[in-house]
């Protein structure tokens, strides 16, 4: 029932790509439908034009056609091919003037690595692009590529004004810092979003809760489940003087998951305060953890 997804930047430029051409990809989708809509006019294209999505050669003619869909469906098939020749394209459709085929490009990156330094630059403009979803793309593959050297970037995103890319920015914390300044992260844990409050609580188990201890506290209360589940469970894993007691109150949350996660911080703790009320939780609540807690 939740969404539990996996983590999925370069230097400080900040750098306003081109606005969305007008027409084809100016109306944008809800993403998942957008997925599936590009790549069924992709294949439908390349089809309609004889292309097979293999043929590297011929996808590189086409890359400069007036047709954004032509150019968007050349990308795409680009993106999925392993061959290192395919890098200086995709670099290069970065700079397109539509919007989808810059966010394509960028996607194409998502799974490359070792030898890719050359897109890190290109990248880290694509994070101040006009659209959002190619500077959410943006965002999500350059971790990969940059690591730390992708910091800058990141901070900046960390308020945009989307809330995905503001999502996808603090996801890459645990990517591209060690540590990161209280402030920053503050703001995240109170954004008003409730999927950036959740992740911004989750990246604390891997950068730690220095000088945010009350802040992830305070979260407890928060009126999205997943945010008092996630910050309960950041709680028991980076422990504290103030885990204990905010463990114990959240013991008789109204969230089933929020509760069996503040059981299992406390048996992870082991401290004595927790016996009443977990042996309260198991009785009221029939909870598995709560017996294997006291056990």
């Amino acid at each position: 029932r939740r969404r539990h997804g996996g983590l999925a930047l370069t230097s400080g430029f900040v750098v306003q790509m081109p606005v969305a051409s007008a027409g084809w990809s100016s109306v944008r989708q809800a993403p998942s439908k957008a997925v599936r809509s590009d790549s069924a006019a992709f294949r439908a294209r390349l089809a309609e034009l004889n292309i097979d999505r293999g043929d590297l050669r011929t996808l590189f003619t086409y890359l400069n056609d007036d047709s954004a869909l032509t150019r968007g469906a050349c990308v795409w098939a680009l993106g999925a091919s392993d061959d290192p020749v395919v890098i200086d394209p995709l670099v290069s459709a970065l700079l397109d003037s539509d919007a989808t085929v810059r966010q394509w490009a960028a996607r194409g990156f998502a799974v490359r690595r070792a030898g890719d330094d050359r897109a890190v630059l290109p990248l880290a403009m694509t994070a101040s692009d006009a659209d959002a979803e190619v500077r959410q793309w943006g965002v999500r593959t350059l971790p990969g590529l940059g690591g730390e050297r992708a910091a800058p970037t990141i901070e900046q995103r960390l308020s945009d004004e989307h809330p995905e890319v503001r999502q996808w920015a603090v996801r890459a914390l645990s990517a591209t810092h060690d540590a990161i300044a209280p402030e920053l992260m503050r703001a995240r844990m109170r954004d008003p979003d409730a999927e950036v409050r959740q992740w911004a609580v989750r990246v604390l188990a891997d950068l730690g809760a220095e000088g945010l201890g009350l802040d992830l506290v305070e979260r407890l209360d928060d009126e999205d489940a997943e945010v008092r589940e996630w910050a309960v469970r950041t709680l028991g894993s980076v422990g504290g003087p103030t885990a204990v007691p905010a463990l114990v109150e959240r013991t008789t949350d109204d969230d089933p998951e929020t509760r069996e996660w503040a059981i299992r911080g406390l048996g992870a703790v082991g401290h004595a305060r927790m016996e009443t009320r977990v042996t309260r939780t198991c009785e009221v609540h029939h909870s598995t953890w709560a017996r294997r807690a006291i056990g």
